[in-house]
């Protein structure tokens, strides 16, 4: 009976172990997509899982190449994906990749993985991705019309479909191309053709792929040699960039951008023409200048520009972020005996000078510049391509005689406009008061002198009055007459006039 029993409990034990929980390793796979059109991308991740620490995982994700494209994740090769990395104890990893269905199918991925670490195991799974094929385009719309000679007008959009465009009597050929928006439609009528003068009307037809057409039209104008010529001087006329310099076409440069920081001025937009234009503008107000180069966008020089829209090179010399405008001497000054007249060449301007008697200073050069709101004298080392105030120039005998006679003066040009204009309303305020200051005065001197002109009168009467008795009498009675104080012969007399 004994015997019974243990054999009984040794078969249930061996049930009970054989039915232990089992901890092996497994691979699991999953597609973003499981059905997908030709030309979108499908993304598949992988996953194994170990019941043990792992420490290296060698794993490879096999497609079929036919329908599916590698895109990114792990390392590609032919139609196998590699993925080996090393790990740090963990017990699962998961890899994704990306593909683009390329072609309709079945589109079939396998994975399997190896780990090792604590233990070894190894799994793989499966699965397989739909690819369908697209449907028929029925875009039947044109991306672009290009033109050999002209512009099309107006400016392209899918939308419209009839366009216009101008060449000169010179142009006898023209060359019209054309792309689909749709990769899978086609475009009849591009291509190069004869010109007649006046106008020739092209059509471009695009068929989609399900059979939907759309025709474009295109009229180009070949002009007259007469509407040539006008068409040319009106587009020069309209250009906002060109101007004619000496007889030669030169051109506004829009982006000042590229000549860098100029201290003292800032980067501004000007309207000519209806277009805005770059300009640098001066601080203190007094320039605007022009970038302004050849049609090459070469050998370029600042300008400026009156109300009438004639322009002047300047003459100017610049030193790393400064610019030094050279404008011309004040008239009737006393130049040192340290200097003599001369000229320096910039940029191929010959400029006047003053230049050193002395021949260790030959690089030497004494402009009349404008820098920072400010005009005064500079020496100009070309040697080493600096500036440096020169207050040496003017001879010392006069110098104080110019200084009384340009000082004021050019203090007040250099003051603002809100500056000058304040002082101007001082100015005419200071000229009102003693205007009215002197009309007081004058007022006065009336007053003063009618009240003698009365006081000598009185007197005389008074002295004829004694004399006779009578007069005196007569006075009495007049004066009473006519209303006045009966007391004059007090002399209050002499103060009726207020």
């Amino acid at each position: 009976m004994k015997r019974v029993i243990c054999v009984l409990f040794a078969i249930i034990l061996m049930t009970g172990v054989m039915s232990f929980p089992s901890f092996a390793d497994s691979a699991s796979i999953s597609l973003s997509k499981s059905n997908v059109p030709v030309g979108s991308n499908v993304t598949v991740n992988v996953r194994y899982s170990a019941g043990f620490a792992m420490y290296a995982i060698d794993a490879s994700l096999t497609y079929n190449s036919s329908v599916l494209q590698y895109v990114s994740g792990g390392t590609n090769n032919g139609s196998t994906v590699k993925m080996v990395e090393t790990l740090s104890g963990e017990t699962s990893k998961s890899f994704s990749v990306t593909f683009k269905a390329i072609a309709a199918g079945a589109g079939s991925v396998s994975f399997s993985a190896k780990a090792s670490g604590d233990g070894d195991g190894s799994a793989s799974s499966g699965a397989t991705v739909t690819v369908t094929a697209p449907q028929p385009s029925s875009n039947a719309n044109l991306s672009s019309i290009k033109l050999s000679e002209g512009t099309l007008s107006p400016a392209f959009k899918q939308a419209t479909t009839k366009y216009n465009a101008s060449v000169r009597y010179q142009t006898e050929k023209i060359s019209i191309s054309a792309n689909a928006a749709a990769g899978d439609s086609t475009v009849s009528g591009a291509g190069t053709y004869n010109l007649k003068v006046g106008d020739n009307s092209f059509s471009l037809t695009v068929t989609a792929a399900s059979g939907e057409k759309k025709t474009y039209t295109v009229i180009v104008k070949r002009m007259t040699e007469e509407e040539t010529t006008a068409a040319l001087q009106a587009e020069r006329d309209n250009n906002p960039n060109l101007i004619v310099i000496d007889g030669k076409d030169r051109f506004i440069q829009s982006d000042v951008s590229a000549l860098g920081q100029i201290e003292g001025f800032s980067p501004s937009l000007v309207q000519r023409k209806g277009a805005d234009i770059g300009v640098l503008s001066d601080n203190a107000g007094k320039y605007t200048l022009y970038w302004v180069t050849d049609e090459n966008g070469e050998n370029g020089a600042f300008y400026t520009a009156d109300d009438k829209d004639n322009f002047t090179r300047l003459n100017y010399i610049r030193t790393n972020d400064r610019l030094y405008i050279i404008e011309p001497f004040k008239e009737n000054i006393n130049v040192s005996s340290e200097f003599v007249v001369g000229e320096y060449e910039v940029d191929g301007q010959k400029i006047p000078c003053y230049k050193y008697t002395d021949s260790d200073l030959s690089d030497f050069y004494v402009f009349y510049c404008y820098i920072n709101g400010q005009s005064d004298y500079y020496r100009f080392d070309a040697a080493q391509n600096t500036m440096q105030r020169e207050p040496k120039l003017l001879s010392k005998e006069i110098k104080t005689q110019v200084e009384a006679k340009t000082g004021l003066l050019d203090k007040f040009n250099k003051l603002g406009s809100q500056a000058k204009i304040v002082l101007c309303l001082i100015m005419l305020a200071a000229a009102l008061i003693i205007v009215l200051i002197v009309l007081l005065i004058i007022r006065s001197a009336k007053k003063s002198g009618a009240n003698k002109r009365r006081s000598e009168e009185g007197a005389l009467v008074l002295e004829s009055g004694f004399g006779e008795e009578n007069d005196i009498v007569e006075i009495e009675k007049s004066e009473s007459e006519a209303g006045q104080p009966e007391e004059i012969l007090d002399g209050d007399f002499l103060d009726t006039d207020d």
